[in-house]
């Protein structure tokens, strides 16, 4: 989560031998966006009314914008219910126990839910901070081709457009999100969830993402050995679409975890 295809997708998934026929908030592909793996010629673009099942039409932004606001506060509940739990809940899998970095997930009916936790040598605001810029963020991450600021209220929810970057072989995804910053007792939270926007509809060329919820929930500790400073809980539970089976797109995205957190950590040491 750089610009090229992964080594896993073009070693495991060559189509010659593939079986397979704001100022400031964060956005929906902030947590762990990955290198995507579905091959073009193999799958074709969700149309567009077929994208958004269950997601909160917004035909008018003005008049509802409560119903959006009472869909990111559920999943700061729902968010929260997963870092209070064991990461195991609700029969998740250990996927990745390696150099500091637990991940636990399974397949959704749609989709599929990953739960990361790691520890990180700076305070919940300096890490979150890099998300909160999104000019910085487009410089930074590799993946994102464009974020665009939608709306933005006074009470802090946003909402954002976004493309991620094509690639030779993936069909170009997009994904409009709402997203909000919370500061909690005990640290500090951004979650984000799909929305929609009728200046945003989803489109032929693109394959839209459904994010059911995505955040990172970052807890100050007490100064380890290491010099960590704050420990980092993960939730991604998301379908990116398109034909490819979303187990592999899982088994990616498991690997970006540990690459996106240290291109974060790179572009925090550069600042410091």
């Amino acid at each position: 989560m750089g610009s090229q295809v992964s080594n896993l997708c073009l070693k495991c998934f060559d189509p010659s031998r593939d079986n397979i026929e704001y100022e400031n908030i964060p956005t929906s592909n902030d947590s762990t966006v990955v290198e995507l793996l579905d091959i073009k010629s193999h799958e074709e673009p969700l149309r567009p009314e077929t994208q958004h099942n269950n997601l909160s039409v917004l035909e008018k932004p003005q008049e509802n914008t409560n119903i959006l606001h009472v869909a990111i506060e559920e999943a700061k509940k729902e968010f929260l219910a997963y870092a209070n739990s064991p990461m195991s809940h609700d029969d998740c899998e250990e996927l990745h126990n390696k150099d500091g970095y637990t991940i636990y997930g399974k397949d959704l009916e749609r989709g599929f839910i990953l739960k990361s936790q790691w520890k990180i040598p700076y305070t919940p605001s300096e890490y979150l901070g890099l998300f909160l810029n999104l000019d910085e963020r487009v410089k930074w991450d590799p993946h994102i081709q464009e974020i665009k600021l939608i709306s933005k209220d006074n009470d802090g929810y946003a909402m954002t457009h976004t493309k991620l970057k094509k690639h030779p072989v993936v069909s170009q995804r997009d994904i409009v999100s709402e997203s909000k910053l919370f500061h909690l007792d005990d640290g500090m939270l951004i979650v984000s969830k799909s929305c929609e926007h009728p200046d945003y509809p989803a489109t032929k060329d693109m394959v839209r993402m459904i994010l059911f919820l995505t955040g990172y929930y970052v807890q100050p500790i007490e100064e380890d050995e290491e010099g960590n400073k704050s420990k980092v809980f993960n939730v991604i539970k998301i379908d990116f679409g398109g034909s490819f089976p979303q187990k592999m797109v899982k088994k990616a995205n498991v690997l970006e975890v540990q690459k996106m957190n240290k291109a974060i950590l790179k572009v925090l040491k550069n600042k410091a």
